[in-house]
């Protein structure tokens, strides 16, 4: 396990990954995705400065579902590729 940060009283959110990787994985539980038709992020990057990575993003026409989002886990931003999967950027 690389990280663990409590979401709720009954929901942690754990990221995995094998020694020296550059890549995680995300597991949360399932009850957490509310309506399980809509596209759910599942690819989440790190960004060392976060609000650079941003307006970097944005000003590269990147939109944003999400926008920066403070939270006692991390700041995060949600976007969307061209087919409409969304992915995650953390700091």
């Amino acid at each position: 396990m690389v990280a663990e940060f409590p979401m709720g009283p009954e929901a942690t959110w754990l990221e995995v990954a094998p020694p020296n990787a550059e890549s995680r994985l995300v597991i949360y539980p399932k009850s957490m995705r509310g309506g399980y038709d809509m596209p759910q992020v599942s690819i989440v990057f790190e960004c060392e400065d976060i609000e650079e990575t941003y307006e970097t993003l944005k000003d590269n026409g990147v939109e944003f579902d999400q926008e920066l989002n403070k939270a006692p886990w991390g700041t995060s931003a949600i976007f969307c590729d061209l087919d409409g999967n969304k992915f995650l950027i953390k700091g």
